[in-house]
């Protein structure tokens, strides 16, 4: 068997397991509850909840949009096309179903113009590294008050390392001369993604808290805590969208605080609905209607 059989053989193998993690996974859960009282409880959501999340949604993609559009300016070369990038992103929102982890997504690239296709690349890759960051440092900061049993010195310590992560990305933007060129568009966009980031995780908890409270009584603050630890599920690529995993955690964290089973699972399957399923929706239209591009510009190579 040659490297490329061997290297494809690989790939498919790891997906099938990823994939029967997922089902099992999600068999583990649903084997315990009802499935219908929890389709039961998904339809029955009044009108006015289920058009205020759906808004907030729509806000949520906005900011998501809007952080692909800066993570490509890094590249001082990129003219940005903000038609271009709205094809791209809502394009990669069925793309992220293809490949278990979100990995998929990467597929948004090729419907870049750009100076490169590694620069888009380098591009997407600074994206996901301030995304992953912020779902992270929400639940270190929860964490810290959560896990209250830990020494203070210890949490604050790690609240601190973890808020300075972003300049990491500064440094090693340094590091190689070829990339150094992208230092002074990080400075101006970074804190532009962090800021937009950090409104997309609190309107996401405030969907949570208007769910949550319809069933049982919960603040806001205590919201946000538990369902950013819940949310560090997503960051762990070994289920399609976080499915399965992300239900696994919400059950955890939200038992604590009064909810059950059938509660949790609820709420993290309507805003699957609402936020993933109907945007992949939109987006395979737009996936079969706009063309691939070679990800080559009028600008020539980094």
């Amino acid at each position: 068997m040659n490297t490329a059989v061997s290297k494809q053989f690989l790939r498919i193998a790891v997906q099938i397991l990823k994939l029967a993690l997922t089902g099992f996974i999600i068999w583990s859960i649903f084997r315990k509850m009802d499935f219908g009282q929890v389709l039961s409880s998904l339809v029955s959501l009044p009108v006015w909840l289920l058009l205020s999340l759906l808004l907030l949604s729509l806000l949520r993609h906005w900011g998501q949009f809007l952080t692909w559009g800066y993570a490509l300016q890094i590249n001082p070369l990129y003219k940005v096309n903000w038609k271009e990038v709205f094809n791209s992103y809502i394009i990669s929102q069925p793309l992220r179903f293809a490949i278990p982890g979100g990995l998929g997504m990467t597929g948004k690239i090729l419907y870049i113009t750009n100076s490169s296709l590694l620069a888009t690349g380098l591009s997407y890759g600074i994206e996901r590294f301030l995304i992953i960051w912020g779902i992270w440092v929400f639940a270190i900061v929860s964490g810290a008050f959560y896990f209250t049993r830990i020494q203070l010195w210890a949490r604050l310590l790690v609240v601190v390392v973890a808020l300075s992560v972003p300049l990491l990305g500064y440094f090693v933007l340094g590091a190689r001369e070829k990339w150094r060129h992208l230092q002074e568009h990080y400075r101006t966009y970074a804190p532009r993604i962090i800021g937009v980031q950090l409104l997309v995780a609190l309107t996401a908890y405030l969907q949570y808290w208007l769910l949550l409270k319809r069933v049982a009584p919960i603040g806001f603050g205590d919201t946000l805590m538990r369902m950013s630890l819940t949310q560090l599920s997503v960051s762990i690529p070994i289920t399609w969208a976080g499915l399965g995993l992300r239900e696994t955690f919400a059950i955890h964290f939200l038992s604590e605080a009064g909810f059950q089973a059938i509660q949790a699972v609820t709420a993290t399957l309507t805003m699957f609905i609402i936020q993933d399923v109907l945007a992949a929706l939109v987006g395979s239209i737009f996936f079969l209607r706009v063309k691939k591009i070679s990800g080559i510009g009028k600008h020539g190579r980094d």
